[in-house]
């Protein structure tokens, strides 16, 4: 888990995810952790890199399909 959800338009329930955080230094950590982590696992220099090869990939295969016909 990255984080608290609370429904919208509802202040007390966001004042007690705050006060959850503020209470809690390990879970601002174990949060804090597991988002990094997601951050670097879809946004990072990996993904960034996997993401430009599908491109090529898939421009590669259009191109060579319309060579052959």
């Amino acid at each position: 888990m990255t984080g608290t959800l609370v429904p919208r338009d509802d202040p007390e329930s966001m004042a007690h995810a705050m006060r959850a955080y503020a209470e809690s230094p390990e879970l601002c950590k174990r949060h804090g952790v597991e988002a990094r982590r997601t951050v670097e696992r879809r946004f990072g220099m990996d993904a960034m890199v996997n993401a430009y090869l599908g491109v090529y990939d898939r421009l590669l295969a259009r191109k060579t399909r319309r060579i052959r016909t």
